[in-house]
């Protein structure tokens, strides 16, 4: 073994893994990962287009925030309290989080090497036939097991800061580290307008939003900076990731 101490896979490497390993699995079952992407946004925009803070959506992508960006983002944060379990797994205990990873890698791994023919002549009738009788297909299985395991991996690097404490916090974060970059603000006002109607408070107003990024921005930033970033540079591109898919569909 080297005495020089290798580096660990960064967040962001570790999560360009998980999307790789989730667009094979798709693609695989002949999903497209854009497709699945710009209905979820769809989800967001009807519902927004109903919604008490239409105007403070559209507000803010005036001021520059992509809307595609930004209702992928409060896609995020509306899915949060039907999503905490998840998140209590990929935070919580370590050891057991990195002995359940190997487990998952290495069962993936034999699976594959035992149904390697099995895979190799699998098609769209032998797949469908699986589903009938309530079975993943071996190549399926493979797949969503190596995925999980891709998952538990990503969050390895926010549970070993230790610094995210819930899944609601870390999207509150995505949203108001995504509208600092674009417009260079806060927009306290019209965040916590967004941020009240989604969580189900209409009285959540802007003194208690200050209150709650006085406490916990710079916190966050500090070990969270890349994902904003990340969504920033994201703004120019998403539209070519998904535009076939926007044309097909609406």
């Amino acid at each position: 073994m080297s005495d020089i101490e290798q580096p660990k896979p960064d967040a962001n490497s570790r999560a360009q893994d998980l999307w790789n390993t989730y667009r094979q699995m798709m693609e695989r079952e002949g999903i497209s990962p854009e497709a699945v992407w710009w209905k979820f946004i769809v989800e967001q925009i009807q519902w927004l287009s109903t919604s008490a803070v239409r105007k403070d959506f559209e507000e803010l992508c005036e001021a520059g925030c992509d809307p595609l960006v930004l209702a992928s983002i409060i896609g995020l944060i509306r899915l949060s309290p039907r999503t905490e379990n998840w998140w209590k797994l990929f935070v919580g205990d370590a050891d057991k989080r990195r002995k359940t990873t190997i487990a998952l890698e290495r069962a993936a791994t034999a699976l594959e090497d035992v149904f390697r023919d099995v895979i190799a002549g699998e098609d769209e009738n032998r797949r469908q036939y699986f589903a009938k009788v309530g079975f993943l297909p071996p190549s399926r299985l493979v797949s969503q097991t190596r995925f999980y395991a891709s998952m538990l991996n990503v969050f390895e690097v926010w549970a070993e800061k230790d610094e995210v404490h819930s899944l609601e916090e870390f999207t509150k974060y995505l949203l108001v580290g995504y509208v600092n970059r674009v417009t260079g603000r806060f927009c306290d006002r019209t965040v916590s307008a967004l941020i009240g109607e989604i969580i189900g408070l209409p009285d959540y107003d802007e003194v208690a939003w200050r209150m709650w990024r006085s406490r916990n921005y710079r916190r966050l930033d500090d070990h969270l900076s890349w994902i904003p970033d990340l969504l920033l540079d994201m703004g120019n591109d998403i539209a070519r990731l998904i535009g076939d898919e926007i044309v097909r569909l609406t």
